[in-house]
Formats: structure tokens, C-alpha cells, sequence
């Protein structure tokens, strides 16, 4: 492969007339030598279609002394200062191209502690994602991305040129044609046929799209920038639409105007087909200010102003954001108790108690404080009851009958009492002891429970004590043992 240096797209005449490639197949040709760089003032040359190892070269210029120290259109020039702009995301490689990483998490949320040019933090591999090279913040790869669509933008978009730069994601080389697209017709189509073809998915890489803003506006709250409208969609009667959409208004905010070119990489691409209007919208939701860049373009000196991007989300704009089932305005669980305003306190209700020794209560029991029983106490807690002050004067409850109490059995009920005669007890001051009455009869004692009979032991050895295998048959093999010589006597019989 030739020098970089010595490649040229932009070409002129000797009277200022632009040269384009497509015109050296035309004879005779219609431009005037000698030609020159379009923005410099070296000579360019014309080399004429060859063969080369079997495949046919087609005619382009040549740049035999190289370009003009600072012309915007030298290749290597605009790849080495894109390499050392880029904190080591992209690399000049040995064939003369570009190559660009884009890291495979996201840069961080916030704003670099240092400022622009202060002194560099220890952390090589923070550094390489939050140090930037422009202001306002701007993280190095979409930095080095803008200025390589700048370069091919000044260079009509030269399919030969763009070959220079190839992109690497997970170590997956891409090329430029297929990570960037945009801003003619034929490209956005393509967008549209990749994204279509995802279903819906996430694109299995980030995808940049270059253009320039249509239209701006907002669609309630949020909002909107349209960077292509009416390009055939392959479909009758339906067109598409490229579209760049927010739910934060500062990310889309009066800074993007119409008329400004852009750059907006994700890879969360889709396409939104509403039914009531013919028109497919290709849409990315920017949801960080790393998404997106734009910068003013002067189409007279094709000359690009900084690139800039919106302002970092601030903490309050993340929080305003939430959805409504996040944790800031989440409704109670369906088996959380809900909060209730306390009850005024009542007077206790008497109830009888259940049992007898729940008849009455210990002096400091908090029960008998209270005129009720401890359950009735628990009861009242639950309901909001709280304990009145001391200085307060209950209300007397008068306590309900107790029930009489039973007659305690002394002896077993099926064995008969001896009767006493009334004489034979003596009564008065005067009286002398007499015969007592006899006690009960004892009942009979329960017979003893017989014991378990002892199981059987194996057979041991006399010397060694080890159990001695059986070498009867076994059990399951008793019945069909039996059957057999029970046929056998049969067959013996006959």
C-alpha cells in the first residue's frame, strides 16, 4: 500500500474548477492541467487505469511530493494527531490506517476531578476514560470519532479514503463503513435495513450516525432532533425518518441547533412505526451526554468549529427521572399493615372470664389495675388502648357473678362409699371421739406388661465370636423351592 501522505480527493484546475475521480474516465477530459490540491499548493498527477497482479487499478491522482505542512486534507497528518489526541484508544498501525478502540463499558457519569490540562491522575486506565481534550466534557473516543468524520466530510466522503480508519470493539475489527453512516440518502437507508433487521435487539456493536440537524421541537416534555426525513424505505407509500430523542431536556437542549452537524453513537438503535403516519422512524434515545456530539461547519472554508457535547446529567435530574415504580414513590407492599392515626382511649369492657382462675387477679397485676383480665389487656393494646394516668378516676364496673364451683372428686368415681351413720359421729362440746369412717378401697393393681421376647441371634463362631453366614436358602427362595419339588413328586407319582 502507497504512503497515506500521497493520497488526494480534492483536486482543482488551473482555474479553480473542482476534479472529481469519476471524471478521468471521460474522454477527452473535461478539466485543464496542470491540477493541484485543493487546499494546497502542491501539484497533483494523474495516474492512468493499470493492471496489477492480475486486477485492474482504475485511474486516480497522485501526490508525488507529499502536502503542504498543515494542509487539512493530508491523511497522516490528521491520523497522527487523532492518535495523540486520544489517550491510547487509537493507534497509526504499520499499513498506514488508523485504527480506533471503543471501550466496551460506558465512560463514567461524572465530569473529570482535574481540569482541562491540569496534572494527570495515577490511574492510567481512569485516566484513559476521563481526561478530555476539549470542553465541555468529551470523552476521547467520541473526540476522535467527530474529528474522523470532519476529515471525511472535507473529503466528500471519499469510500477509498474512508478505508483508512477501521474501528475495534471487543476485538472485532469494523469498518468505517459499517460503524458510521450517514449523511446522504443511501446510508440512512442501509440504518435502516440493519436496525430492521435486529428485531428489535440491541445491535451487536455501537453504531455512529453523521448528519446535520433538520428540525428541532418537543413532544410534550421531551426533547426531539431530526436529522433526516423523507428517504424511500423500500416500501410503498412509507418513508423513513432519523431521529434523536430524550427524556432530559439539557441533553437536547437550546445549544443543538438547526443547521449544526452531529454525531451520535449507541447502540441502542430502533425503529418506531406508528400506524397512523407512513413513516418509520430510526431513533436513539440519548440517555448520557457521552451519546452525542455536534459543532458548527462553515460550507464556504469548510472549516469545523470545536466539537462540544451537552452538560453531564446532574444528581437531581437522575432522580427526577424515575419512573413511578422506583423505589422514591413506591406504593406499599400488599402485606405491609398501612399506617393509621391512634384511636382515642375508652373505657375497658368487662367480660367474664373463661375460666375460674381467671376470676381473679393479684393486686399488681396490670389486669386488676385495669378492671379486666390479661387477654382483655392484650386486646386493648392491639386496638390502640393506652393506660390511663394515675390521676385519673376509673370507671367502676361492677364484677359479674362467679360461677360456683364444683365439688372436688376425692376418690375414683365407680368404686361405692361406705355409709356412715349419723350416730355413730358424736357433735357438741361434750362429745368423745369415736370410731372414723373406713377409707376407700384401693383399686386393683394393672397386671405387668409382658416383655418383648428377645430377637434371634445369628450363629457365631466358638472361637472367634464372628457371626457365621447362613447358607440356607433365602427367604424369597423358600415358596418357588417348594413349588419345584412338589412338580417333582407329581412327575414321580405318574
Amino acid at each position: 500500500m502507497a504512503d497515506s501522505s500521497e493520497r488526494v480527493v480534492k483536486v482543482e484546475d488551473s482555474k479553480g474548477n473542482p476534479v472529481y475521480r469519476w471524471m478521468l474516465q471521460q474522454q477527452p477530459w473535461p478539466f485543464v492541467e496542470p491540477l493541484k490540491c485543493s487546499a494546497c499548493t502542491r501539484p497533483v498527477s494523474i495516474v492512468p487505469a493499470y493492471l496489477r497482479r492480475g486486477s485492474r487499478v482504475s485511474a486516480h491522482f497522485r501526490l508525488h511530493e507529499g502536502h503542504d505542512v498543515g494542509c487539512p486534507l493530508n491523511p497522516t497528518r490528521i491520523m497522527n494527531d487523532i492518535a495523540f489526541g486520544s489517550h491510547g484508544l487509537a493507534k497509526v498501525m504499520k499499513n498506514g490506517t488508523l485504527r480506533l478502540t471503543i471501550p466496551a463499558h460506558d465512560p463514567p457519569t461524572s465530569p473529570a476531578s482535574t481540569a482541562i490540562g491540569g496534572e494527570p491522575e495515577d490511574d492510567e486506565e481512569r485516566t484513559l476514560l476521563r481526561v478530555t481534550t476539549v470542553r465541555p466534557w468529551l470523552p476521547p473516543a467520541l473526540n476522535s470519532a467527530v474529528k474522523v468524520a470532519q476529515f471525511l466530510r472535507r473529503c466528500d466522503f471519499d469510500p477509498d479514503l474512508a478505508e483508512l480508519f477501521t474501528v475495534e470493539y471487543r476485538r472485532k475489527r469494523i469498518p468505517w463503513s459499517e460503524f458510521c453512516y450517514g449523511p446522504d440518502d443511501l446510508s440512512y437507508g442501509l440504518l435502516h435495513d440493519r436496525v430492521a433487521a435486529a428485531k428489535g435487539r440491541r445491535l451487536e456493536h455501537p453504531v455512529a450516525v453523521h448528519g446535520t440537524v433538520l428540525r428541532t421541537g418537543m413532544a410534550g416534555a421531551k426533547p426531539f432532533a431530526v436529522l433526516a426525513a423523507g428517504i424511500p424505505s423500500g416500501q410503498p407509500g412509507r418513508t423513513v425518518e432519523v431521529v434523536l430523542r430524550s427524556a432530559f431536556p439539557t441533553l437536547l437542549g437550546k445549544e443543538l441547533k438547526v443547521g449544526m452537524q452531529v454525531l451520535a453513537v449507541g447502540a441502542g438503535w430502533k425503529i418506531f412505526a406508528p400506524h397512523k403516519r407512513s413513516v418509520d422512524e430510526v431513533q436513539l434515545w440519548i440517555k448520557e451526554h457521552w451519546y452525542l456530539a455536534y459543532w458548527t461547519w462553515d460550507k464556504d472554508t469548510e472549516q469545523a468549529g470545536a466539537p462540544m457535547c451537552p452538560p453531564p446529567l446532574s444528581p437531581d435530574e437522575r432522580r427526577d427521572s424515575r419512573p413511578p415504580g422506583s423505589s422514591a414513590s413506591r406504593t406499599p407492599s400488599r402485606g405491609s399493615r398501612p399506617a393509621t392515626a391512634p384511636q382515642a382511649p375508652g373505657p375497658p369492657r368487662a367480660t367474664a372470664p373463661r375460666d375460674q382462675s381467671q376470676a381473679a387477679e393479684p393486686p399488681g397485676h396490670p389486669a386488676a389495675a385495669e378492671g379486666g383480665s390479661s387477654d382483655d389487656l392484650a386486646r386493648l393494646i392491639l386496638k390502640g388502648y393506652s393506660k390511663p394516668d394515675s390521676t385519673s378516676q376509673p370507671t367502676a364496673v361492677d364484677p359479674p357473678p362467679s360461677a360456683p364451683v364444683p365439688p372436688a372428686v376425692t376418690s375414683r368415681p365407680d368404686l361405692p362409699m361406705p355409709e356412715v351413720p349419723s350416730a355413730a359421729i358424736p357433735s357438741g362440746p361434750d362429745a368423745t371421739p369415736g370410731p372414723r369412717p373406713l377409707p376407700p378401697t384401693p383399686a386393683a393393681p394393672l397386671p405387668p406388661r409382658p416383655e418383648r421376647p428377645p430377637l434371634p441371634r445369628p450363629p457365631q463362631h466358638p472361637a472367634s465370636g464372628a457371626p457365621v453366614p447362613q447358607t440356607g436358602p433365602r427367604p424369597e427362595a423358600a415358596e418357588p423351592n417348594r413349588i419345584r419339588r412338589l412338580f417333582a413328586r407329581l412327575r414321580r407319582d405318574r
